[in-house]
Parts: structure tokens; sequence; C-alpha cells
């Protein structure tokens, strides 16, 4: 899980525009910061963090980021990823002679697996597989690190992943907030009784 706080207290403008909000509409620009942020821009973000370290597609992360879910009273958002692990397909698993190469990390040189040939699964996708002995039989099928485990930072660069991607999806919130209660001080969304 990714926690990330923004410390808009300190916030001139916003102090400022806290003063001109009454106290229905200054939550509701922040919950409604927090929602634009979760379901749109985070994904993004995410996706754009790990490909700086791997070397995957946007759209094959995007589909293992998960919607995100709402919790105390909109004013905290949760995004699940997947923890199922991503097959050497994903990561550009290619059949050379005697094996197969693919290169899970952009900085990292490629991996050659020794038997490795891409084979017709069960639900007819191709799959990577990777003979482990002489005979023909038995195979394993070959995978990288799931998003999951990328975004908590247990694989290699997780760290600096989780860290540029908490100080990015700050900034992100932080002007979405500034954006919101603009809008309201000019009129747009505001509670007028």
């Amino acid at each position: 899980m990714l926690k990330i706080d923004v410390d808009i207290i300190g916030d001139k403008k916003f102090i400022k525009a806290l003063a001109h909000l009454n106290s229905f509409e200054a939550p509701e620009a922040v919950r409604k910061s927090i929602r634009h942020t979760a379901s749109g821009p985070a994904k993004r973000v995410i996706s754009q963090k790990i490909r700086d370290h791997y070397k995957i597609k946007a759209k094959r992360v995007k589909e293992d980021i998960h919607r995100p879910r709402f919790y105390e009273g909109g004013f905290e958002a949760i995004i699940h990823t997947s923890y199922e692990p991503i097959t050497a397909m994903q990561y550009g698993w290619k059949q050379k002679g005697t094996g197969a190469y693919f290169q899970i990390f952009k900085s990292g040189g490629k991996i050659f697996k020794k038997g490795g040939f891409t084979g017709i699964g069960r639900g007819g996708n191709a799959l990577p597989w990777v003979r482990s002995g002489k005979a023909s039989l038995p195979v394993y099928t070959v995978y990288g690190p799931s998003v999951g485990g990328m975004v908590t930072g247990n694989s290699e660069g997780g760290p600096d992943i989780r860290r540029s991607m908490t100080k990015e999806l700050a900034e992100v919130l932080r002007k979405e907030i500034t954006r919101r209660t603009d809008a309201m001080l000019r009129g747009f969304g505001r509670v007028t009784s």
C-alpha cells in the first residue's frame, strides 16, 4: 500500500482560500481532489515510474492497477495492485537457437534461458517455457516481478520507484486541491443557500 501525505496546512494560498469558503466547501474540495487524483493521474504516474526502471509496456502495467477504493468519507483512497507475477513474454521474450532471451530491467542486460521456448498454454495464450533437463518434460513457466512487488518496493529498484511515485503524486494532489479551491472561489461547485 502506498501512503501519500500532503501538507497543505502551511500553504499560504490554501489558507487564504479557506477564509473565503464555508465549512462544507473546503472539505468537499479536498475530497473531490483526492477522488480525482486516485482515479486518474495515479494510474498514469504509477505506470510511468515503473517503466522508468522496468522494460514493460504501459498497457500491461495499467492492467494490474485496480480501481481505487475510498474510505474515511472520501478522504482516504487505496489503490490496489495485482501480486500475480507477469510472464516473461511481457518482458520481450524472444526464442533464439537453443534458448530464449528476455530483459526485465532497462539498465540491465538480456537474460538467456537455455532450453527456453514459446508454447501455447491451456487458455490459448503464448507462454514462455523452459525445459529443466534434456528430456522434453518437465517444463516450467518463466515469470518476472509483479506490479504489486514493484510498487511496494519488494523488487530491485523498488524503494526508488516508491519514493518518486510518492513525490509526484503528492505534487499532483497539491495542485488539484489548489485548482478545486480556486474554482470554488470563482463560483464553480459552491453551495449557496
